[in-house]
């Protein structure tokens, strides 16, 4: 019996040097199951890269090899269409046809689901394996094409979502992208929130991204005294609920602010936790600390267009109390929505997101009120 030689394992040059020949080999084929599989984790690594940014960003720290990272996870995927294309007998040409708007979208799906021309060449891999990359591609594509990461950085939003929170946010929920075809707000059927919503949006003048809820809609008039809201001239009921409670420390760069300062650190910082019913009956949580600056305000004139804000932790939060002029949001105009805040999906108490010391697992998929 003659034994079989082994072939040398291929090396880190050798190995590199097939992943550049992949990456712009555009005169070869490609099969199904290939295209599904580098989609898969094409789409992981970016999720997670886009983590690691929102995380950094949310520290106010800079670090563009996240950014260098994530364009050249996605350097194989033109010649990767093209080879495609080739095994469906097209020309490779027909890629252009991705830079129109909408487009891209459309011919990825049919390069998922279409088969190779040639039947011998079809599904070469085990289908059992192709048909697990199709489905999970598919499931990951629906979930980056509606839900967008955020991470909490302050406290502004307590109760309901605290510093170390990573979120997802329907993009979705106020219209469909309409890729640049539809004008202002670029979204197809877009809809005006519903008060009390949590919204992520745009800074009107920074265009860095604000989570706070809404209170004010169009052609409303409203007031703060005494720290209650007033809508139209009707004040808007609040219960006490008891105490909220977290330590006096410093999270994620923020510090809290207490009802029953001066506060050492490590001590329990206090806020008043109330049940606030919004016009249509809606009950939201919010917290104050007692009498501070914007408690008693001007009337505001929500103008047409725009949205008057709020943050939760009323007595802590740069919100629409205070004009653009000032450092504040002012009126936000709809076309800054980005979506609604949906989920929490993972929580720490400090540190990395991936801290496992600081986890905070009753948080984990909790949904946003």
């Amino acid at each position: 019996m003659t034994a079989r030689r082994r072939r040398p394992a291929a090396g880190p040059l050798t190995a590199l040097r097939r992943a550049l020949r992949l990456a712009f080999d555009f005169h070869g084929r490609a099969t199904r199951p290939e295209l599904n599989w580098f989609l898969l984790a094409a789409l992981l690594a970016t999720g997670a890269l886009v983590l690691l940014d929102t995380h950094l960003s949310a520290r106010g720290v800079t670090y563009p090899y996240a950014r260098v990272l994530l364009v050249l996870v996605w350097v194989p995927w033109p010649a990767l269409m093209v080879r495609r294309l080739h095994d469906l007998g097209h020309s490779g040409w027909v890629v252009l046809i991705s830079l129109i708007p909408g487009l891209g979208a459309i011919m990825t799906l049919w390069l998922m689901f279409a088969r190779s021309r040639d039947k011998a060449a079809r599904d070469t891999a085990n289908p059992r394996s192709s048909r697990a990359a199709f489905v999970l591609t598919l499931l990951l594509l629906a979930v980056v094409a509606r839900y967008e990461p955020f991470t909490i950085p302050s406290n502004s939003m307590e109760p309901g979502l605290l510093p170390g929170d990573y979120m997802l946010a329907d993009t979705l929920a106020y219209g469909w992208p309409c890729f640049g075809l539809c004008g202002p707000g670029d979204r197809f059927g877009t809809q005006l929130p519903d008060r009390g919503d949590v919204l992520v949006f745009r800074h009107p003048v920074t265009g860095a991204a604000y989570v706070k809820r809404l209170i004010g809609l169009p052609g409303e008039d409203l007031q703060l005294t005494g720290g209650v809201v007033n809508i139209d001239g009707a004040a808007l009921p609040a219960e006490p609920l008891g105490t909220f409670s977290e330590p006096m420390q410093r999270r994620w760069g923020s510090m809290p602010l207490c009802a029953n300062a001066p506060v050492a650190a490590g001590q329990p910082c206090d806020k008043m936790l109330l049940a606030e019913r919004l016009p249509e009956g809606r009950l939201i949580h919010v917290l104050d600390t007692g009498t501070q600056l914007f408690d008693d305000t001007a009337p505001y004139d929500v103008p047409a267009g725009h949205l008057f804000l709020l943050g939760d932790n009323r007595d802590n939060s740069s919100d629409s109390r205070i004009p653009q002029s000032g450092g504040g949001l002012g009126f936000v105009p709809a076309e800054a929505l980005i979506g609604r805040a949906a989920l929490v999906a993972w929580s720490v108490s400090d540190g990395p997101w991936f801290n496992l010391t600081a986890l905070r697992g009753d948080r984990f998929f909790r949904r946003v009120q």
